[in-house]
């Protein structure tokens, strides 16, 4: 499993800007990996609650779709970190195949 964060507060300091997210799925995936979890916010232990509109508009949906077709294509899985339903609903409706619902749903149930 690999991680692809698309936001610049990730705690890992590998974030990608959204227009190659799409890209760097494809060299994850090329690399081996067999999930890509992917996050539009950070979730690092103190961090500021990010917004489901701030997380959308890095999960536009082109993104999304990008991220979804080069899973689809080396026959890997695409999953998301969010708290937000309106996010995994993007995922999920762009071809994602799992949500990872970082607040375990006391966030947006």
């Amino acid at each position: 499993m690999a991680v692809l964060n698309l936001s610049g507060d990730s705690f890992s300091r590998d974030s990608v800007r959204p227009c190659d997210a799409a890209q760097r799925a494809r060299d994850l995936f090329a690399a081996g990996a067999e999930i890509v979890d992917v996050g539009a916010a950070s979730t690092a232990p103190g961090t500021r609650l990010s917004s489901s509109d701030a997380e959308l508009e890095l999960l536009s949906p082109e993104v999304a779709a990008g991220i979804a077709a080069a899973a689809r294509d080396a026959g890997g899985d695409a999953s998301i970190d969010t708290r937000w339903a309106a996010v995994a609903e993007r995922a999920l409706d762009a071809g994602f195949t799992a949500v990872n619902d970082v607040s375990a749903a006391r966030v947006d149930p």
